[in-house]
C-alpha cells in the first residue's frame, strides 16, 4: 500500500503531465482558441483529442443546435464529446457581429480560427456577385476579431489557392482592419486527424468539398507582423553572411601563394558583370606605363566595388586575355611592361614614379578587402 507521501508524489507528476504543453501544428494546449463558423465540430474536436482536453477551446457555430443535428450525422456526438473533454460550446454565431455576443464579447484569444469561410451556395463560385459576398463575410469576419484578440495572438483562416478563391484577397480584406500578414503556410487535412470539411449549405451539406491546394493564412497586429518580418530579415541576414565568408575562404583558397603570383590561376569560371565606369587615373597619362598600368588598376578597384561578395573574386586582366588575381594582375603587367616598352633613362624615372603609384593601390585594395571581411 502506498504511503501518503508516495500518494503526494504520484499525484504531482499526474498533474505535471496534465499541465504539460501540447502542440498541434500551429496550436498549443496552453492558447486561448476560438474557432468560428464549425461544421459538424470535427475539427474543435481533432485538437481536444491531441490536447487530451478542450477547456481551452470555445467553438461556435452559426447554425442552432437542432439545425446542426439535422445537417451533420456526427454533429450530436461530435458535441457529446467536446463538453466531456470541457470545451464551451456557442451555437447561433454570426461571425461578423460575434464581438456584440453575450458570451464572447469581453473575452480575448490567442487564436481565432475560420475554416474555409464561405458565404453559401447562391451561383457559381467565379460570379462577382459570389466573390463579394464572400468578401463580405471575411471583412466582418477581420473586424470583429481583431478586437477579440491578445496582443501576440493570430487570427488563421484556412482557404484554397485556386481560383477563383485566391481572388478573395484575404491580405488586402486583413489590412481594412489593421491586421497584416505574418505567415502562409500549407493546410494538410492530414495533421487533424478525425477532422471533415463539409459543404454546409444545400442538400449535400454534410457532403465533403474537395480542397486541393490550400493555406493557412495567419494575420496579427502591425506591430507583431513587422517583428515577425525583423525576425525573418534577420535570419536572412545571418545566413547570406555565412554564404559570403563561405565563399571569402573558398577564393583565399584559390589565391596563389608568393612564389607563383607571375602565373595565372586557370579553369576558373565567375560570372562576370560587365563593368561601364572607369577609374580615373590618379595622375595624367603620361605615356605607355600610364596607360596599361591604368586599364589594369580600373579592373581591380572596379570590382572591389562592385558588391561586397566579388572583392575576393579573380578579375580579367584585360591587356593579356587571361584571368588574374589582384595582386598578381599587378605584378604580371608590371613585368610584361618592363620586356615590351623600350628602357629610357626617363623611362626608368617614369617606371619607378609607376611602382610608387602601385604600392599606395595595392594597400587600398588590401584594405577594401579587410574591410568587407566586416
Amino acid at each position: 500500500m502506498a504511503t501518503k507521501e508516495e500518494r503526494s508524489e504520484m499525484g504531482s507528476d499526474e498533474n505535471a503531465e496534465r499541465d504539460e504543453e501540447k502542440w498541434v501544428t500551429h496550436y498549443s494546449s496552453n492558447h486561448q482558441i476560438l474557432l468560428v463558423g464549425e461544421g459538424d465540430f470535427s475539427f474543435s474536436l481533432s485538437l481536444a483529442n491531441a490536447f487530451g482536453s478542450a477547456s481551452n477551446i470555445c467553438a461556435s457555430s452559426l447554425d442552432s443546435y437542432d439545425v446542426l443535428i439535422k445537417k451533420y450525422k456526427q454533429a450530436k456526438s461530435n458535441l457529446e464529446n467536446l463538453r466531456k473533454l470541457g470545451a464551451s460550446l456557442l451555437h447561433g454565431v454570426d461571425a461578423t457581429k460575434m464581438k456584440f455576443h453575450a458570451d464572447l464579447g469581453k473575452r480575448k484569444f490567442d487564436r481565432i480560427i475560420f475554416n474555409f469561410p464561405h458565404a453559401g451556395f447562391w451561383g457559381k463560385e467565379d460570379n462577382a456577385h459570389m466573390i463579394e459576398m464572400h468578401k463580405k463575410l471575411v471583412r466582418g469576419f477581420f473586424r470583429n476579431a481583431r478586437g477579440m484578440l491578445r496582443a501576440n495572438g493570430e487570427i488563421h483562416v484556412n482557404h484554397k489557392n485556386s481560383a477563383p478563391f485566391c481572388h478573395w484577397n484575404l491580405k488586402e480584406l486583413a489590412s481594412e482592419s489593421s491586421l497584416a500578414l505574418i505567415q502562409r503556410v500549407n493546410f494538410n487535412k492530414e495533421d487533424y486527424p478525425g477532422y471533415q470539411n463539409k459543404r454546409g449549405d444545400g442538400s449535400r451539406c454534410d457532403e465533403p468539398f474537395p480542397l486541393g491546394e490550400s493555406s493557412t493564412f495567419k494575420f496579427g497586429f502591425f506591430h507583431r507582423a513587422k517583428k515577425v518580418c525583423k525576425a525573418t530579415t534577420s535570419l536572412g541576414s545571418i545566413w547570406n553572411k555565412s554564404q559570403h565568408f563561405q565563399n571569402i575562404q573558398m577564393q583565399m583558397q584559390l589565391w596563389p601563394n608568393s612564389s607563383n603570383f607571375n602565373y595565372p590561376q586557370r579553369n576558373q569560371s565567375m560570372n562576370r558583370i560587365p563593368l561601364h565606369d572607369r577609374l580615373p587615373s590618379a595622375i595624367p597619362t603620361r605615356n605607355q606605363y600610364s596607360r596599361m598600368f591604368d586599364e589594369n588598376l580600373n579592373g581591380v578597384v572596379q570590382t572591389s566595388q562592385r558588391n561586397s561578395y566579388d572583392v575576393a573574386y579573380f578579375v580579367p586582366e584585360r591587356n593579356f586575355g587571361a584571368d588574374y588575381n589582384v595582386l598578381g594582375g599587378m605584378r604580371h603587367g608590371l613585368e610584361r611592361q618592363m620586356m615590351e616598352v623600350p628602357r629610357t633613362f626617363n623611362g626608368d624615372i617614369d617606371y619607378q614614379y609607376e611602382l610608387h603609384r602601385i604600392s599606395i593601390l595595392n594597400e587600398h585594395v588590401r584594405r577594401l578587402l579587410a574591410c568587407q571581411e566586416y
